[in-house]
């Protein structure tokens, strides 16, 4: 998430330039992406109590990774702003990771998993902002989104094959 976020500000002047906005205006999809974001748990964290936090977090990766290509594609900027605040909807963020981290930790263990995914969380934003600088440097504006995709693609292959589901009722189940 913190990725998408941050990589987005690298498009603000292709954006500017491909639809004719100025540049305050160029980062309302930013905008609308964490504005959507902030609205992401109270979507996504009862449906993984309900069905458990793997398929919805495969379900989240799958949303998030479609709302990238409109963006690539995108001949208006309504579709960028659209497309943004659907894909930052799409995140199950902090809620549903950190309901991973109390399943699978006892919760003395769980501060060193709860730092390990602080760290990245936050380092994300800040290989978004230098894979970011390089796209916008040397490629031009819908790589900024295939970027995402691809990053997105991998990490939801890696989740898929490598991160076993774990919920304690859903196991019993």
């Amino acid at each position: 998430m913190n990725m998408k976020a941050s990589m987005y500000a690298n498009a603000v002047s292709h954006i500017h330039e491909k639809f004719d906005v100025n540049k305050q205006v160029a980062r309302i999809p930013q905008m609308t992406f964490l504005v959507a974001y902030a609205f992401d748990c109270e979507l996504w964290a009862p449906w993984s109590e309900e069905f458990g936090r793997w398929p919805i977090q495969q379900l989240n990766f799958f949303f998030v990774n479609i709302w990238q290509v409109p963006c690539t594609v995108a001949q208006n900027y309504g579709t960028d702003v659209v497309c943004r605040f659907l894909g930052g909807l799409s995140i199950a963020g902090g809620s549903v990771t950190f309901g991973v981290l109390v399943d699978i930790w006892e919760p003395d263990e769980q501060g060193y998993a709860v730092a390990f995914l602080v760290l990245s969380s936050v380092g994300g934003s800040v290989v978004g902002a230098i894979v970011g600088e390089f796209v916008e440097q040397y490629l031009s504006l819908p790589w900024i989104f295939w970027v995402q995709l691809i990053v997105g693609g991998a990490v939801q292959l890696v989740h898929l094959t490598c991160n076993p589901k774990a919920r304690p009722t859903n196991l019993l189940d």
